[in-house]
């Protein structure tokens, strides 16, 4: 079976996903893995175990612990392994923000850490009933964007992309009430019949500094509805 698998294989170059051509495994340098030289046939160290003696004498087998021991087959890996290595990379970099996310958010972890360092934090959650290193970091990004946690969805209505601010609490409609009374007060009030008040030069200059006041205050709320 396997060396049937093989001569369907042999002259295959195209680049193709690093895994192993039996069992469909995702091959790495960690755990290495077994490559016929001047071919791109790859099988984990499950497979080539099973293999017969026949089958490992027909072909020359190599393992591959570091890319070097690909030789010159390398150029064929060479795009998969640099994807896999910028792949493997992003996600060590997302979990290290998820994990000081994590601590510097809880008040215990983060007084530990600023106190006793990475070591300290590392010793005390060997007695942690949950460790904090075993967090699910995709489930709590997740988590953060939904707004499950009451502090994040504050968060995220302050500073998101559609933040509110102090002027949102008023409403479409009291904007266009608002609007309303500022076009009242440039009109000014009404002219009585003739009559005169007594206080009337003292309230009009009121009545003119209250009204510029809340006009400037409409025009505030005018430039910001725009």
């Amino acid at each position: 079976q396997h060396t049937a698998t093989h001569c369907n294989t042999l002259q295959h170059t195209a680049h193709r996903p690093l895994v192993c051509d039996e069992c469909g495994k995702k091959l790495g340098f960690r755990k290495g893995w077994y490559h016929v030289v001047g071919d791109t046939y790859d099988l984990c160290r499950t497979d080539y175990t099973s293999l017969s003696a026949q089958d490992k004498t027909e072909y020359t087998y190599t393992q591959i612990l570091k890319k070097e021991d690909l030789g010159e087959d390398l150029s064929s890996y060479a795009p998969e392994l640099h994807r896999q290595a910028t792949r493997d990379g992003a996600v060590i970099k997302f979990k290290e923000v998820g994990l000081a996310y994590k601590v510097l958010r809880d008040l215990d972890l983060r007084r530990i850490y600023h106190s006793c360092g990475w070591h300290g934090l590392v010793k005390a959650q060997w007695y942690s009933e949950t460790s904090v290193f075993e967090t699910d970091f995709f489930g709590q990004f997740d988590d953060f964007f939904a707004g499950v946690d009451e502090d994040d969805r504050q968060y995220l209505l302050l500073n998101g992309p559609n933040a509110m601010s102090d002027d949102d609490d008023e409403g479409p409609q009291d904007d266009a009430v608002a609007v309303e009374e500022g076009e009242s007060v440039r009109k000014g009030p009404e002219v009585g019949g003739g009559e005169e008040d007594e206080d009337g030069d003292e309230e009009g200059e009121e009545e003119l500094g209250f009204a510029a006041a809340k006009t400037q205050l409409i025009e505030q709320v005018e430039k910001t509805a725009t």
